[in-house]
């Protein structure tokens, strides 16, 4: 589209219409369709009233929208229009796009959109949940069901071909009917068993179970309905603690009920201590009694609680109907504890330093907040303890140092000019020892010339070698020639800089006196032959302009000549 705003004086006297509309609805329940047009309408000329939807189940509002109006934009193709209620029923409809109004449906030049009619059918049928009683349903012999389906639907089809809403029957056999709707279509069946006799149910006598083990209490009496206790309706229950468990089985003939009591021994846990600390004159009183259980100590004794009042070992077997629970602990009675650190010390890097305190049945408390017996010490630091004996409370602390690894670094290897010295700098931080390659012993070292350098650092804890290796410096000269003859004699032809190394980048200028570029080049191969814009440039004084960039001794150098170079024919 174009408007006056272009300022291209173009105008569009073509009528808008419905390129295309998609995602027609194909089911019931479906609510939306995408229109679009074939160029822009103004945001501001399209309204609900100027869509209309005919078809079954109707009537039918449709409201429209747009993402690109809706963000602020005045112009949009696309538009989606939202049915309201979504499609009841399956057949063919109409939507009509015709504007509402003189002012409705305007492109950018405000043509008015044609009026169109869209037919389209929705064709795909939903399923349908039909529920025409449970899956599997008890008779008693002489007894009736009535299965109904008159919920959904304004057609029936059962399998005997009846097309009522519901059927009565009274033998057994598997039953199915078709449901019809305006929307779908959906099926269900059940199968009906003929029953003589009532349940029988026996859960058995009460009974003891270990810990861990599934009882599975079984009541299964086939097509039957169950409910246990816990309101559950399976045939079977699957139990593992203790309890009455009880069931009530209801087929088509009769309902019984029965229940067993399940007692479950407690697993052993008697949650005894490898040692145990207490102060001379104390008591230790030692109870293991448990559920359903017998006892047995090294001593002989049988009894579940026993004192003690001496250092000793000691072991006790528990036995129930299900486990043998065994241990065996340490008894201390403790005279004046007393906490000994050590004095401090002085570490190499990577030692480490156990601090461990050794008092049996104690509690420990790190400066740190760690609750262990044992620390490992890997970093400098001041470390304390508390120790909570039974009879005491005792604190101690150590200092702990490392000494500080070697840090010699040479440096990478060099490179070095021949009227430059360099200082060579091993010093390190730790108090050390130092020997060169050429037997001296100082940290520092000022050499003259390349050659490979090393230095052997010695402290009390360990020893390095470091290296470096020195090169002679590199240059690379540039030789610029001050005239030349193109004369095609082949010497002397061209005018062309040399280097002793390759450029990097390359930028040559030639001038005349009066400052008129007649050569320019950036290729370090190609040379001036004399010629400007392909003609031969009268003999004579000219200007030139060089910078370059070369690689010395890794690094990066530009480079900037200027001169003069004489033509000569």
């Amino acid at each position: 589209d174009f408007s006056e705003s272009t300022g291209l004086g173009v105008f569009d006297e073509v009528a808008p219409f419905v390129e295309r509309a998609y995602n027609l609805p194909q089911s019931c329940g479906e609510a939306t369709i995408q229109v679009e047009f074939h160029e822009f309408l103004q945001c501001n000329t399209v309204f609900d009233s100027d869509f209309q939807l005919n078809g079954p189940g109707g009537p039918y509002t449709v409201s429209v929208t747009s993402a690109d109006c809706s963000i602020g934009s005045q112009q949009s193709r696309n538009f989606t229009l939202t049915i309201d209620p979504p499609i009841q029923s399956m057949g063919d409809y109409e939507l009509i796009v015709e504007a509402a109004a003189a002012d409705h449906l305007l492109d950018l030049c405000g043509n008015q959109s044609i009026d169109e009619v869209i037919p389209f059918s929705v064709q795909t049928p939903l399923d349908v949940e039909v529920d025409i009683g449970r899956d599997t349903s008890l008779l008693c012999a002489g007894d009736e069901l009535t299965l109904d389906a008159s919920g959904v639907g304004v057609a029936w089809q059962w399998d005997d071909g009846t097309t009522t809403a519901q059927r009565t029957v009274n033998d057994a056999g598997i039953y199915s009917v078709v449901v019809t709707t305006v929307c779908g279509i959906g099926r269900d069946e059940v199968e009906v068993f003929v029953q003589q006799t009532p349940p029988v149910v026996e859960l058995g006598v009460d009974d003891f179970r270990c810990p861990g083990e599934q009882e599975t209490l079984n009541a299964d009496n086939g097509l039957a309905f169950y409910e246990w206790q816990d309101g559950t309706t399976n045939p079977t229950l699957t139990v593992n603690n203790t309890g009455t468990y009880a069931v009530t089985v209801t087929n088509g003939c009769g309902t019984v009920e029965d229940a067993v009591m399940l007692t479950y021994v407690p697993p052993l846990s008697l949650g005894l201590a490898r040692e145990y600390a207490l102060c001379a004159g104390d008591t230790l009183t030692i109870d293991v009694e448990h559920p359903f259980a017998d006892y047995r100590w090294a001593d002989g004794s049988t009894s579940a609680r026993r004192q003690f009042t001496q250092d000793g070992s000691h072991a006790v077997t528990v036995t129930t109907l299900c486990e043998t629970y065994e241990a065996a602990f340490d008894a201390y009675f403790l005279v004046d504890p007393q906490l000994e650190l050590g004095e401090d010390e002085l570490l190499c890097p990577r030692d480490t330093l156990v601090l461990d305190m050794g008092i049996p049945g104690s509690e420990y408390r790190w400066q740190d907040g760690s609750t262990s017996r044992a620390l490992v010490v890997r970093t400098p630091g001041t470390y304390r303890v508390t120790v909570s004996t039974a009879c005491n409370e005792l604190s101690g602390s150590i200092r702990v140092d490392y000494v500080l690894p070697i840090t010699t670094n040479l440096g990478r290897d060099t490179f070095l000019c021949p009227e430059d010295p360099f200082l060579l700098d091993a010093t390190t931080e730790v108090e050390a020892n130092y020997r060169w390659e050429d037997g001296s012993s100082n940290p520092r070292r000022l050499i003259f010339g390349p050659d490979v350098y090393s230095v052997t650092v010695t402290s009390q804890c360990e020893k390095i070698v470091d290296t470096l290796a020195i090169v002679e410096c590199e240059k690379c000269p540039v030789y610029v020639p001050n005239a030349f003859s193109p004369n095609l004699d082949g010497v002397n032809d061209d005018f062309l800089p040399q280097g002793a190394c390759p450029f990097q980048e390359y930028e040559l200028t030639v001038f005349d006196r009066w400052g008129n570029q007649v050569f320019a080049s950036t290729d370090p191969n190609t040379g001036w032959d004399g010629r400007s814009r392909g003609k031969l440039v009268a003999q004579g004084a000219y200007v030139y302009f060089l910078r370059y960039t070369v690689v010395e001794n890794g690094i990066s150098r530009v480079a900037q000549r200027s001169g003069e170079v004489v033509l000569l024919r």
